[in-house]
Protein backbone atom coordinates (compact mmCIF):
# COMPACT_ATOMS: atom_id res chain seq x y z
CA UNK A 1 0.00 0.00 0.00
CA UNK A 2 1.13 3.40 -0.59
CA UNK A 3 1.63 4.35 2.76
CA UNK A 4 4.15 1.62 2.99
CA UNK A 5 5.83 3.22 0.13
CA UNK A 6 7.08 6.98 1.82
CA UNK A 7 8.81 7.88 -1.29
CA UNK A 8 5.95 6.68 -3.19
CA UNK A 9 3.95 10.02 -5.51
CA UNK A 10 0.57 10.08 -6.67
CA UNK A 11 -0.55 12.23 -9.74
CA UNK A 12 -3.72 13.58 -10.05
CA UNK A 13 -5.56 15.37 -13.06
CA UNK A 14 -8.26 17.79 -13.00
CA UNK A 15 -10.12 21.01 -14.43
CA UNK A 16 -10.02 18.84 -18.10
CA UNK A 17 -12.81 20.81 -20.07
CA UNK A 18 -15.23 18.42 -21.72
CA UNK A 19 -15.00 18.85 -24.82
CA UNK A 20 -11.69 20.31 -26.14
CA UNK A 21 -11.66 21.61 -29.82
CA UNK A 22 -9.76 19.61 -32.01
CA UNK A 23 -6.09 21.11 -32.67
CA UNK A 24 -6.88 23.47 -30.50
CA UNK A 25 -5.11 23.94 -27.52
CA UNK A 26 -6.91 23.43 -23.35
CA UNK A 27 -5.77 23.67 -20.06
CA UNK A 28 -5.12 21.57 -17.14
CA UNK A 29 -4.01 21.08 -14.14
CA UNK A 30 -1.87 18.61 -12.10
CA UNK A 31 -0.52 17.57 -9.14
CA UNK A 32 1.95 15.55 -7.10
CA UNK A 33 1.68 14.28 -3.76
CA UNK A 34 4.06 12.54 -1.61
CA UNK A 35 2.90 9.74 0.60
CA UNK A 36 5.10 11.25 3.25
CA UNK A 37 3.38 14.37 2.74
CA UNK A 38 6.50 16.02 2.18
CA UNK A 39 7.17 19.10 -0.09
CA UNK A 40 7.90 18.13 -3.96
CA UNK A 41 9.74 19.94 -6.27
CA UNK A 42 10.40 18.49 -9.98
CA UNK A 43 7.95 18.89 -13.31
CA UNK A 44 5.69 17.09 -14.56
CA UNK A 45 4.92 15.83 -18.14
CA UNK A 46 2.05 15.05 -20.27
CA UNK A 47 2.51 12.71 -23.10
CA UNK A 48 0.52 11.57 -26.38
CA UNK A 49 -0.11 8.33 -27.77
CA UNK A 50 2.84 8.17 -29.50
CA UNK A 51 5.14 8.88 -27.02
CA UNK A 52 5.88 12.46 -27.75
CA UNK A 53 5.88 15.10 -24.57
CA UNK A 54 2.95 17.65 -25.40
CA UNK A 55 3.38 19.59 -22.20
CA UNK A 56 5.92 20.75 -19.37
CA UNK A 57 5.37 22.32 -16.48
CA UNK A 58 6.99 23.32 -12.70
CA UNK A 59 5.07 22.44 -9.57
CA UNK A 60 4.13 25.52 -7.89
CA UNK A 61 6.35 25.92 -4.45
CA UNK A 62 2.60 25.81 -2.64
CA UNK A 63 0.36 23.40 -2.73
CA UNK A 64 -3.27 23.78 -3.77
CA UNK A 65 -5.24 24.94 -0.97
CA UNK A 66 -7.28 23.06 1.25
CA UNK A 67 -5.03 20.00 0.33
CA UNK A 68 -2.53 17.49 2.17
CA UNK A 69 0.84 18.80 0.56
CA UNK A 70 -0.43 18.53 -3.44
CA UNK A 71 1.66 20.91 -5.37
CA UNK A 72 0.50 21.61 -8.95
CA UNK A 73 1.11 23.29 -12.02
CA UNK A 74 -1.66 24.64 -14.55
CA UNK A 75 -0.53 23.24 -17.95
CA UNK A 76 -2.12 24.17 -21.83
CA UNK A 77 -1.87 20.74 -23.89
CA UNK A 78 -3.01 21.04 -27.80
CA UNK A 79 -5.32 18.24 -28.68
CA UNK A 80 -4.89 15.98 -31.57
CA UNK A 81 -7.26 15.99 -34.80
CA UNK A 82 -9.02 13.04 -33.42
CA UNK A 83 -12.06 13.07 -31.91
CA UNK A 84 -11.03 10.66 -28.77
CA UNK A 85 -7.80 10.70 -27.27
CA UNK A 86 -5.49 9.17 -24.03
CA UNK A 87 -2.66 11.06 -22.49
CA UNK A 88 -0.09 9.68 -19.67
CA UNK A 89 0.99 12.06 -17.05
CA UNK A 90 4.22 11.21 -15.21
CA UNK A 91 6.39 13.50 -12.35
CA UNK A 92 10.32 14.19 -12.39
CA UNK A 93 11.62 14.76 -9.21
CA UNK A 94 14.53 17.67 -9.03
CA UNK A 95 17.53 15.98 -9.31
CA UNK A 96 18.68 17.44 -6.12
CA UNK A 97 15.78 15.69 -4.11
CA UNK A 98 15.55 11.94 -2.91
CA UNK A 99 14.35 9.41 -5.24
CA UNK A 100 10.95 8.90 -5.74
CA UNK A 101 8.87 6.19 -6.94
CA UNK A 102 6.23 8.18 -9.44
CA UNK A 103 3.57 6.37 -10.05
CA UNK A 104 2.17 7.56 -13.54
CA UNK A 105 -1.47 8.25 -14.57
CA UNK A 106 -3.53 8.93 -17.62
CA UNK A 107 -6.87 11.07 -18.51
CA UNK A 108 -8.99 11.11 -21.79
CA UNK A 109 -10.60 14.04 -23.87
CA UNK A 110 -13.15 14.00 -26.47
CA UNK A 111 -12.76 16.46 -29.22
CA UNK A 112 -15.21 18.32 -31.28
CA UNK A 113 -15.31 20.92 -34.36
CA UNK A 114 -14.73 24.72 -33.17
CA UNK A 115 -18.29 25.85 -31.26
CA UNK A 116 -20.19 28.66 -33.60
CA UNK A 117 -22.34 29.49 -30.59
CA UNK A 118 -22.43 30.62 -26.87
CA UNK A 119 -25.29 29.68 -24.91
CA UNK A 120 -26.14 31.25 -21.64
CA UNK A 121 -28.31 28.56 -19.21
CA UNK A 122 -30.13 30.04 -15.97
CA UNK A 123 -31.43 27.73 -13.91
CA UNK A 124 -34.34 28.25 -11.39
CA UNK A 125 -36.60 26.43 -8.75
CA UNK A 126 -39.72 26.03 -10.55
CA UNK A 127 -41.87 27.06 -8.19
CA UNK A 128 -40.03 29.94 -5.56
CA UNK A 129 -37.83 30.80 -9.04
CA UNK A 130 -34.96 30.89 -6.57
CA UNK A 131 -31.46 30.40 -8.61
CA UNK A 132 -29.89 26.88 -8.22
CA UNK A 133 -25.86 26.81 -8.29
CA UNK A 134 -24.47 23.46 -8.66
CA UNK A 135 -26.52 22.39 -11.20
CA UNK A 136 -24.24 20.10 -13.77
CA UNK A 137 -25.12 21.12 -17.45
CA UNK A 138 -24.91 18.53 -20.06
CA UNK A 139 -25.90 19.45 -23.56
CA UNK A 140 -24.85 16.40 -25.66
CA UNK A 141 -21.21 16.31 -25.02
CA UNK A 142 -20.68 19.67 -23.89
CA UNK A 143 -20.58 19.95 -20.06
CA UNK A 144 -21.37 23.10 -17.25
CA UNK A 145 -22.17 24.08 -14.07
CA UNK A 146 -24.19 26.89 -12.49
CA UNK A 147 -22.83 29.48 -10.72
CA UNK A 148 -24.34 31.17 -7.15
CA UNK A 149 -26.75 32.82 -9.61
CA UNK A 150 -28.10 29.84 -11.52
CA UNK A 151 -25.89 30.64 -14.52
CA UNK A 152 -23.91 29.04 -16.87
CA UNK A 153 -22.57 29.18 -20.23
CA UNK A 154 -21.37 26.83 -22.98
CA UNK A 155 -19.89 27.36 -26.26
CA UNK A 156 -21.45 24.79 -28.38
CA UNK A 157 -21.98 23.32 -31.67
CA UNK A 158 -24.72 24.23 -34.19
CA UNK A 159 -26.87 20.45 -33.88
CA UNK A 160 -29.56 19.05 -32.09
CA UNK A 161 -28.65 17.89 -28.33
CA UNK A 162 -29.81 16.22 -24.93
CA UNK A 163 -30.88 18.66 -22.11
CA UNK A 164 -29.69 17.09 -19.28
CA UNK A 165 -29.61 19.01 -15.38
CA UNK A 166 -28.50 17.31 -12.67
CA UNK A 167 -28.40 18.24 -9.11
CA UNK A 168 -28.09 16.59 -5.57
CA UNK A 169 -31.59 16.07 -4.48
CA UNK A 170 -32.82 18.05 -7.72
CA UNK A 171 -33.56 16.00 -10.77
CA UNK A 172 -35.24 17.01 -14.61
CA UNK A 173 -35.85 14.71 -17.52
CA UNK A 174 -34.03 15.37 -20.53
CA UNK A 175 -35.17 17.89 -22.97
CA UNK A 176 -34.77 18.15 -26.39
CA UNK A 177 -32.95 21.15 -27.88
CA UNK A 178 -32.12 22.19 -31.76
CA UNK A 179 -29.74 24.73 -31.07
CA UNK A 180 -31.67 27.12 -33.31
CA UNK A 181 -31.84 30.67 -31.54
CA UNK A 182 -33.50 31.77 -28.63
CA UNK A 183 -35.57 29.63 -26.47
CA UNK A 184 -36.17 28.54 -23.04
CA UNK A 185 -36.99 24.80 -22.02
CA UNK A 186 -39.02 23.63 -18.49
CA UNK A 187 -37.82 20.72 -16.60
CA UNK A 188 -40.13 18.27 -15.39
CA UNK A 189 -39.40 14.97 -13.43
CA UNK A 190 -37.11 12.58 -14.20
CA UNK A 191 -34.13 9.99 -14.21
CA UNK A 192 -30.78 11.52 -13.64
CA UNK A 193 -27.64 10.91 -12.07
CA UNK A 194 -28.01 14.09 -9.66
CA UNK A 195 -29.73 13.25 -6.93
CA UNK A 196 -32.38 10.32 -4.82
CA UNK A 197 -35.51 13.18 -4.86
CA UNK A 198 -37.95 13.93 -7.14
CA UNK A 199 -38.03 17.89 -6.29
CA UNK A 200 -38.55 19.25 -9.92
CA UNK A 201 -35.54 22.04 -11.22
CA UNK A 202 -37.40 24.27 -12.58
CA UNK A 203 -37.43 26.75 -15.89
CA UNK A 204 -34.40 26.73 -18.06
CA UNK A 205 -33.88 29.36 -20.22
CA UNK A 206 -31.27 30.07 -22.75
CA UNK A 207 -30.08 32.82 -25.32
CA UNK A 208 -26.57 33.80 -26.92
CA UNK A 209 -23.98 35.86 -25.24
CA UNK A 210 -20.67 37.05 -25.77
CA UNK A 211 -17.92 34.43 -25.28
CA UNK A 212 -16.68 34.24 -21.58
CA UNK A 213 -13.80 31.86 -19.64
CA UNK A 214 -14.86 29.34 -18.28
CA UNK A 215 -14.00 28.93 -14.51
CA UNK A 216 -12.05 26.41 -12.36
CA UNK A 217 -12.82 22.99 -10.83
CA UNK A 218 -11.10 21.37 -7.80
CA UNK A 219 -9.15 18.54 -7.78
CA UNK A 220 -10.32 15.06 -6.87
CA UNK A 221 -11.49 14.39 -3.52
CA UNK A 222 -9.39 12.08 -2.04
CA UNK A 223 -6.21 14.91 -2.40
CA UNK A 224 -8.72 18.03 -0.37
CA UNK A 225 -7.35 17.93 3.22
CA UNK A 226 -10.00 15.94 5.33
CA UNK A 227 -12.32 17.69 7.80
Amino acid sequence: MQHDRPNAISLAVWDVPMPVVAGEKFSIKIGAKSASGRALAGRVEVIDSSGTVVATGTLGDAPWPETEALYWAALDVRALAQQFAEYAVRFIPDPREPAYDALATRFSIAATAKPEHQLTIKVTERDTAAALGGVEIRLGPFRARTNAAGRAELRVCKGDYQLQLCRTAHIAAAQPDQNRGRHKHRAHNGPCSGGPSRRPLGEVSERPTPPRPATSDRPPRPWRRRT
